[in-house]
């Protein structure tokens, strides 16, 4: 894209990619918009977790976009992360984790730095690697 995306569009291309891999149904984009229409998803001015109405995915995945120079999510505040949870109705009682992970990734704004300094795959995940998750 030559100009930034907006979220529906960033939204559109993460769920294309769902749907075709079939880890997503058609109507997966359709039911992220109107859960967006209700509310907005982002937890904090720099991380969104858009998701379904429902748990519609027939395989649990989480496509992650890091957005160095953010991407508006609706309030005028700009996104670097975002975490679009696809998760299947057998493995959401084991989705604490990774709430808990991008709890973490809040609190510590020198990873956030590192992972937006270099976006790429790999840096990504050696960063979350390395991050500690206390579960309680």
């Amino acid at each position: 894209m030559e100009h930034p995306p907006t979220k529906e569009e960033l939204l559109a291309t993460l769920v294309k990619k769902l749907v075709e891999d079939h880890c997503a149904p058609d109507a997966f984009l359709a039911s992220i918009l109107e859960r967006e229409e209700l509310g907005q998803t982002k937890l904090n001015n720099i991380l969104a977790i858009p998701h379904p109405m429902s748990l519609m995915a027939f395989k649990s995945v989480v496509p992650v976009a890091v957005i160095p120079n953010g991407i508006d999510w609706g309030d005028g505040h700009l996104v670097k992360f975002v975490f679009l949870f696809s998760i299947t109705k057998q493995d959401y009682t084991n989705t604490e984790y990774i709430y808990d992970l991008l709890l973490e990734l809040m609190d510590q704004t020198d990873k956030q730095e590192r992972i937006l300094s270099d976006p790429s795959f790999e840096h990504f995940m050696s960063v979350i690697e390395n991050l500690t998750v206390v579960s309680y």
